[in-house]
């Protein structure tokens, strides 16, 4: 078979490669994260503790719980805003590249779904998308809203059974297969 004769769809990249980015993408913010947390530290905790104390008024008998568990929720809580904020901020980089750090190690990236480079108009429409549950569960979290948390759980769990999505034929994910647009090895992208 000539390359050009060989089906769109199987040019397609498949879960592995995928989730190998998004890997890549989490440990890349995680690193990041903890060095940030670190240095910002003192600098966090007045919101920090606002935070706590939000969250200590939703749990019964919250005052006889060691000093030790508060601490680690203080530190998750930190880990989780600067981390929530990263992976937000480095998620932009797919929004205007077309493809995140990981999808660039890999070799990968976003075009339409007829392999045709893509823009910043198909890649936003994407990332809107793929980011929903990421953004509200930010918003949630800055706000101590858990009403915002509770929406962004279920959308993020439409978004991860979404992705297994990849696996069929087409090989898109749900919020590709919406915004019409597939994960291809950068080679295979035509202009």
């Amino acid at each position: 078979m000539e390359p050009a004769e060989i089906p769109i769809e199987e040019k397609r990249v498949g879960f592995g490669k995928r989730l190998g980015a998004t890997l890549l993408d989490g440990l890349i913010v995680g690193l990041i994260a903890v060095i940030v947390s670190l240095a910002l530290g003192s600098t966090l905790d007045t919101y920090v503790d606002g935070l706590i104390t939000k969250q200590l008024e939703e749990i019964p008998n919250a005052a006889d719980m060691p000093e030790l568990a508060i601490n680690m929720m203080r530190y998750g809580i930190m880990f989780g805003v600067v981390a929530g904020g990263l992976g937000l901020l480095l998620s932009l980089v797919e929004l205007f590249m077309g493809a995140s750090i990981g999808k660039m190690i890999l070799g990968i990236a976003i075009a339409k779904e007829n392999g045709a480079r893509g823009n910043i108009t198909v890649w936003g429409i994407r990332w809107i998308l793929k980011q929903s549950s990421g953004i509200l569960s930010f918003i949630g979290t800055i706000l101590a809203i858990k009403a915002i948390s509770n929406i962004s759980s279920v959308i993020g769990l439409a978004y991860l059974v979404g992705c297994f999505f990849v696996l069929g034929v087409k090989r898109q994910a749900l919020h590709d297969t919406i915004s019409k647009t597939a994960v291809y090895e950068k080679e295979d992208i035509t202009d």
